[in-house]
């Protein structure tokens, strides 16, 4: 059988839930902004994106280009 004080700190419980739970909702909604603003414009992202994938860029062609002569140098 349930005592009568059971039932009491049953609802109290699911009180504090439903409160713990919108509470968590409006908390979410009211910091969601803030973190899904991005950290820099787009035009900053691709000045720094151009200016990491250069050296790259050169030390591939680079590569190529020396791989291909010693590939070359040895068929022929």
């Amino acid at each position: 059988m349930i005592k009568k004080g059971g039932r009491k700190a049953q609802v109290t419980l699911f009180v504090v839930i439903a409160i713990v739970l919108v509470a968590g909702v409006i908390f979410y909604f009211l910091l969601r902004n803030q973190v899904t603003r991005p950290a820099i414009s787009s035009e900053d992202a691709q000045k720094l994106l151009a200016a990491q994938i250069e050296p790259i860029k050169k030390y591939t062609t680079d590569c190529v280009a020396k791989t291909y002569k010693e590939c070359t140098e040895m068929i022929g």
